[in-house]
């Protein structure tokens, strides 16, 4: 019997127990003037950014295909080709948050 009424008194105490386990914080948003590091150490670095130009090297990664048999005539693939919709733009169509799940 005092199982019984121990449990049920937990079972009674659980809901205001975990209602007193919520804290609101407070926090303050402050907002800074222009200091030492954006006026002088970042002002040097756009400049050294601007006078020296980085050169551009354009690579590319190609597999080697010779050699190799591969299909390459559209007329063997006539038997399997399905209707689609054609293509539309992500942000035409107000889902543009879909195509990064189904992609």
């Amino acid at each position: 019997m005092k199982k019984i009424i121990i449990a049920l008194m937990a079972i009674a105490l659980l809901p205001s127990i975990q209602s007193f386990g919520q804290s609101k914080d407070k926090a303050n948003f402050k907002e800074y003037k222009p200091g030492y590091y954006q006026n002088f150490i970042l002002k040097d670095v756009r400049h050294i950014a601007k006078v020296k130009k980085a050169e551009k090297n354009d690579k590319r990664f190609q597999m080697d295909q010779s050699g190799m048999e591969l299909p390459n005539k559209i007329a063997n693939y006539k038997d399997h080709t399905y209707w689609h919709q054609p293509t539309t733009s992500q942000g035409n169509t107000g889902t543009c948050w879909n195509f990064s799940t189904t992609s």
